[in-house]
């Protein structure tokens, strides 16, 4: 599993990738992740809430696919 703050001063993005396919062109196919307007809790790191909604502490979070 991974996590990611969004940085708006950086324009950060994120580019995921299939290593396994390509495009015509020879070209690995993807995506490229863009954050729009957003933000991280307003709430300090002891609320209580944040021990059940700690999802809301990083704006991008990735988890492996299994079938």
């Amino acid at each position: 599993q991974a996590m990611r703050d969004c940085n708006p001063l950086l324009a950060r993005h994120w580019i995921v990738l299939n290593t396994r396919t390509v495009n015509r062109t020879g070209q690995l196919t993807g995506y490229k992740l863009v954050p729009g307007s957003n933000c991280l809790p307003l709430a300090g790191p002891e609320a209580k809430f944040l021990r059940r909604a700690a999802f809301l502490k990083h704006n991008l979070w990735v988890t492996q696919y299994s079938r």
